[in-house]
């Protein structure tokens, strides 16, 4: 079985259908500050699967998920991270919100979300305080030939401290095996892992993830028969056993070299999306040339209703910040054209500054005119600055209002990316230079007047080959930048570097009860108009 060690890291975008994310809550409570120093391993472990014959079906992975603390004192409540497979090797179609097959959420009717969970992943029965989403986001970017997979497990109640999830197994999930895959190791990577603890403000933990996988293999799973036990009989004479000679096959290595000066090409970036059907907010998707100063255009897809004011809060990916403007507030510019003087947006947290500013809040109202904004329309934009090559900007709490106050059901959001288009790159060289290999070892029976080898036998025990694991290490500080990991994008389920708040993605019902009255209620436009 294959190891390796994998650092935290961040990406992507996940919908809970039927629930409002938490990011109100979370910004009012102040979440993520300081980070405590502790260290929890995730370990994902898979067996080995089996092809199949003539007689028997090909037999699945099984994929297991465990958490892992080094002392008590260590804690953790949220989880959330990225596996990326091997199309040619495993089959992980998902499941639209109407029991339609997917591979991604846009393929879904509506605006439904394409999940694994409950289908091919269940979390351990013992997390009853904690809600399992295993997602495959939209915005995949990775390689041709691989199938990013979101893993989150978050708390669904909330209380001071929030509840603690203890070692053991968090989730297990099968793995199907495409009809061509070939044998040979199974081949998993990792990104964006995010571990929090409990605590209100919640932190950060210091984590690692370590793969264990097994192999493909090819023929039918081999039937486990018990193994009869045998008394020996006692004998008066002695009799000398058989040796057997031991030995342990060579096992090849390979190292791999990229050729000096020839960058690997990343992933072109996708086609900006069309809206959606709505009725929703959602941030145009941007391709730029190169990073640097951009404008964030969120629109209105009003999806048949009539809307007069909305409001939504825009959490940052890393890799991009809206910049300050007058008075420190989001220098964002509400469409003159709406004629929708009350307008206001605002940072978040609340008394943040500078990198800290991670969201931003817009509400987009008038006082005197109640007339509908028609569909299509530009809410507003912000200038903002990309620092990476691409960046995630999150469209959350999002809510709209007709001309009497009241909400308008059913109004979403849809995030958006901003990518720089690779340029044209050469295709690396990439050699496998052969190892050393061990010398094969003979052996000779013991007792025998003339020995012809070295190695001394076993007794009784089988010649075997043996392989052995390669472990690599990566342990991510609390306090350490990220490093750059594969090419996916920089955000996340659970937020991302630049944002953690989008890890708590439920929300309790008396939260809606609340939003709905203030709507309701004539403040609603005057508490906008002091803001």
């Amino acid at each position: 079985m294959r190891q390796q060690v994998h650092p935290r890291g961040s990406c992507g975008r996940l919908q809970t259908t039927g629930l409002l994310a938490v990011l109100a809550w979370a910004v009012a409570l102040g979440f993520f500050v300081s980070p405590v120093h502790a260290m929890v391993t995730i370990r994902v472990t898979t067996s080995d699967a089996f092809t199949g014959d003539e007689g028997a079906p090909a037999a699945p992975a099984t994929m297991t998920v465990r958490l892992e603390r080094e002392s008590p004192s260590e804690v953790a409540t949220t989880v959330n991270f990225d596996l990326i497979f091997q199309t040619s090797q495993f089959d992980l179609a998902g499941v639209c919100d109407d029991g339609s097959a997917c591979q991604l959420s846009e393929t879904c009717p509506g605006q439904g979300t394409c999940r694994l969970a409950p289908v091919r992943c269940q979390k351990d029965e013992r997390l009853a305080d904690h809600i399992l989403e295993v997602v495959p986001p939209d915005f995949q970017n990775v390689p041709s030939g691989e199938y990013r997979v979101r893993f989150a497990l978050v708390t669904t109640t909330f209380v001071n401290p929030l509840p603690v999830i203890s070692d053991g197994t968090l989730l297990t999930c099968t793995l199907p095996l495409q009809s061509t895959a070939s044998p040979g190791p199974q081949v998993i990577r990792s990104e964006r892992l995010q571990v929090a603890d409990n605590q209100i403000p919640a932190r950060e933990v210091p984590s690692q993830l370590v793969l264990e996988l097994g192999r493909i293999v090819a023929g039918a799973r081999p039937t486990e028969t018990a193994t009869p036990s045998v008394t020996p009989t006692p004998s008066s004479t002695a009799t000398a056993p058989t040796p057997t000679p031991t030995g342990t096959l060579p096992t090849p290595t390979f190292t791999h070299t990229v050729t000096p000066g020839t960058p690997i090409p990343r992933t072109p970036c996708p086609s900006p999306r069309p809206a959606p059907a709505g009725p929703a907010v959602y941030v145009e998707d941007v391709v730029l040339a190169a990073s640097g100063p951009v404008t964030l255009t969120v629109r209105l897809a009003a999806g048949g209703r009539e809307i007069v004011a909305t409001q939504n809060d825009l959490v940052l990916g890393g890799g991009i910040r809206i910049e300050a403007g007058n008075g420190g507030r989001p220098d964002c510019t509400v469409n003159p054209a709406l004629d929708k003087n009350g307008s206001s947006f605002g940072f978040l947290p609340p008394g943040c500054s500078g990198e800290t500013c991670t969201q931003v809040r817009a509400v987009i109202v008038s006082l005197e005119n109640v007339d509908p904004i028609p569909d299509g329309a530009v809410l507003y934009t912000c200038r903002a600055t990309l620092t990476d090559v691409e960046a995630r900007v999150e469209v959350t709490g999002v809510v709209g209002s007709d001309a009497n106050g009241d909400p308008v059901p059913g109004v979403g959001g849809r995030d958006g990316f901003v990518c720089v288009e690779p340029p044209p790159t050469a295709t690396p060289t990439i050699t496998h230079t052969p190892g050393p290999r061990s010398p094969t070892p003979t052996s000779t029976a013991v007792g025998t007047a003339s020995p012809t080898a070295s190695p001394t036998p076993t007794v009784g025990t089988p010649l075997t080959a043996t392989a052995t694991p390669t472990r690599t290490v990566g342990v991510r500080s609390p306090t350490a930048p990220a490093a750059a990991e594969g090419n996916g994008c920089d955000c996340n389920v659970a937020g991302s570097q630049g944002g953690w708040s989008s890890l708590w993605l439920l929300l309790p019902a008396a939260y809606l009860q609340w939003r709905r009255r203030v709507l309701r209620s004539a403040e609603f436009r005057r508490g906008v108009s002091r803001n």
